[in-house]
Order: C-alpha cells, then structure tokens, then sequence
C-alpha cells in the first residue's frame, strides 16, 4: 500500500436514518410515556424545553453526518492524518490515543499536530464503511492498525 492514501469521505443513509428513529423513539417514549419525565411535562415550559432539547440534539447528529460528505482525509506512513476540504488547507492531527475498531464502525479522536506556541486543537471521527467509497474500508483499518497505532506508540 502506498501512502498518502487519499479517501474522500460521503454521509451515510444509515446513520441519518438510525439518527431519525432513535430521535423519533425518544420523543414518543418521553412524550406518550407514563411515568417518565411526568413532572416535567405537567407544564407547556417543560414540554417546549424537552421538544427543544430532542431537536438540538437530533440535528447536531445529523449536522455531524452530512458535514462528512466532500471531506477529504489523506492517511500517512507515519501514522499521521490530514483532513480538509475543497480548496481550503489540510489541517494535519494524529490519532489520540487508542482508536476504537468494531469492524463495522470506527471511532477516532485526532489531536492537531500544531507547531509550538498555537493553539492545538482536536477532533472526533466516526466512520463506517458507507462512509468510504467500495474498497476503502479494508484499507483504512489496516492503516489505523499498522500506521496510526505505530504513530501513537512513538514518541
């Protein structure tokens, strides 16, 4: 496998979908149960806050997803990532820590690899293989296991 290995990253139907039920059982669960949240609801307040609260939360998952689609990743040798978009400059991170590799779904934490004295931010990555063109899946886990795990052991 050569590197940098370039993926382009798409939103996943599933994930909005599985976002859209677990928001929906929620709501029903909350809203038509008996016993649960009943103090809560006895007042049009606390009905407009828990309907608030399951709409913040069901987009920011679903903003999470769709802001996937068009963005770029290039794997490294040395274990490292860079992420961008379009035109605008990679951004280089490292995986934190250990990653988390279900064989269906992956979970990345990224440090930036900033020069010293600016400020290093970080970011939080699920991927399932929808998420990768056909072929891609294979090639990203044997990067996260071979390369980014070596890139985390080294100082």
């Amino acid at each position: 496998m050569r590197y940098p290995l370039a993926l382009e990253l798409k939103s996943s139907r599933g994930i909005e979908a599985s976002v859209f039920a677990m928001h929906g059982i929620a709501a029903l669960a909350l809203f038509l149960g008996h016993q649960a949240g009943a103090w809560l609801l006895q007042s049009a307040f606390g009905v407009a806050v828990c309907g608030a609260v399951l709409l913040g939360s069901g987009w920011h998952a679903l903003h999470g997803e769709r802001g996937k689609h068009g963005l770029k990743i290039h794997l490294l040798g040395d274990g490292g990532i860079t992420v961008g978009r379009g035109s605008q400059a990679d951004h280089h991170f490292r995986v934190a820590g250990q990653a988390v590799d279900f064989g269906w779904v992956a979970w990345l934490r990224l440090e930036s690899v900033a020069p010293s004295g600016s400020p290093a931010g970080g970011m939080r990555l699920m991927l399932v293989p929808a998420n990768l063109a056909p072929g891609q899946w294979r090639l990203f886990r044997l990067w996260l296991k071979h390369r980014a795990a070596v890139g985390v052991l080294s100082p």
